[in-house]
């Protein structure tokens, strides 16, 4: 009765190291797909607009753009919209 009893229990210790196993791997799953896809939204690039004024403020603000390019090209494309029927 004891080899019984003995192989039931390294059963249930197996079982249940498995089952903590498997727990701990689930929560660092859940806790990376939310860090990656919760925690990141200050660094996704704002939605682009068919709006080409905005999108050369987001890269004016970015730094991407010299005052002298943004005002050209805020001046090009008033001309543009101005000549245009």
């Amino acid at each position: 009765m004891g080899g019984w009893m003995a192989g039931g229990m390294w059963g249930w210790m197996l079982f249940g190291s498995v089952f903590w196993i498997l727990i701990l791997v689930g929560l660092g799953f859940l806790v990376y797909a939310l860090v990656t896809r919760l925690g990141e939204p200050w660094r996704r690039d704002p939605p682009m607009h068919d709006d080409p004024i905005a999108v050369a403020r987001i890269r004016y603000a970015r730094g991407e753009l010299t005052r002298e390019e943004f005002r050209q090209i805020q001046h090009d494309l008033d001309d543009r919209g101005g000549t245009q029927s």
